[in-house]
């Protein structure tokens, strides 16, 4: 008996970007930082807060607001992409100082 073995064959597939689908409203969250972070099943958590100030004792205190979760791939990217926009900005920034000195 001349049994053929099966062969498992891969393929290449080009992976493409989901499309972006936005649905308005989108709600836009102002924050005034984060404090706090942990990983927690695979996925980045962190706490977003907002100051407040209490007249009757004159303190400001952090209340966090909402809480950013994302798989860790995810996040790997948005700190990557983060990063790349500090940069820009700081490098912006310099270049603004240095044609207010008259360099």
């Amino acid at each position: 008996m001349d049994e053929k073995k099966n062969k498992v064959e891969m393929q290449v597939k080009e992976v493409k970007e989901p499309k972006l689908v936005i649905i308005e409203p989108i709600p836009t969250v102002l924050v005034d930082g984060f404090h706090g972070l942990g990983i927690v099943n695979n996925s980045v958590r962190i706490n977003l807060y907002e100051e407040k100030f209490d007249p009757t004792n004159n303190e400001i205190s952090r209340h966090v607001i909402t809480r950013l979760a994302i798989p860790i791939d995810g996040f790997l990217s948005f700190s990557e992409t983060l990063w790349q926009i500090r940069e820009s900005i700081l490098s912006s920034t310099e270049k603004k100082e240095d044609s207010k000195d008259g360099k």
